[in-house]
């Protein structure tokens, strides 16, 4: 659940109202006023529901990915070893160029 808020008329400011809420709950909640002492210009307020929004969380930060290897299948089947005559000398599998 996250905080409903809604934009002061007098400073265009967003206003927390001190309900918090959900999308699924907010679809389902019958057409209701908002009334209050706004917080930030001291005057009265009257919102309905519909004109309010939900402030979302912040995204978190991601670490940057590691860089990618380079990895090519060449290199673990041993193809671009042929025009060296080189084969896989550890695996004991060799290619032989004829």
């Amino acid at each position: 659940m996250n905080p409903l808020l809604f934009e002061c008329p007098t400073t265009r400011h967003p206003v927390a109202v001190g309900l918090r809420i959900d999308y699924a709950s907010m679809r389902n909640v019958q057409p209701v006023t908002v009334s209050l002492i706004c917080p930030r210009c001291n005057e009265a307020h009257a919102w309905q529901l519909h004109e309010g929004w939900i402030e979302e969380p912040p995204e978190p930060e991601r670490a940057p990915a590691p860089p990618l290897a380079a990895w090519s299948p060449c290199r673990e089947s041993g193809i671009g070893d042929q025009e060296s005559g080189i084969g896989n000398q550890e695996s004991g599998i060799g290619m032989k160029m004829f």
